[in-house]
């Protein structure tokens, strides 16, 4: 699933897999399967080769993200129009 999503979006600056879950199967992607389904998109994988996969281990990634957004929101692709939130 992660590969067809990844095809599907193009995804060429990589995937990251983020949760209690993915920090947990670490090993597993590790041992090569994940990798080779991954990248079994035929006639794709070439395309699927090149694009990296991550684990985001930091306990507080979330937090950080908002962290980040709040300092310079115009990086981000969201949209506050309409919203009920604002910076």
């Amino acid at each position: 699933a992660a590969g067809d999503l990844a095809l599907v979006f193009m995804s060429r600056g990589g995937v990251f897999l983020t949760g209690g879950i993915a920090q947990k199967i670490v090993p597993a992607l590790k041992a090569g399967n994940f990798r080779s389904a991954f990248e079994d998109k035929a006639p794709h994988s070439a395309l699927m080769r090149a694009m990296p996969v991550y684990v985001i281990t930091h306990p507080l990634a979330a937090l950080l993200g908002l962290a980040a957004y709040a300092r310079n929101p115009s990086l981000f692709g969201v949209q506050t129009a309409g919203r009920r939130w604002r910076l």
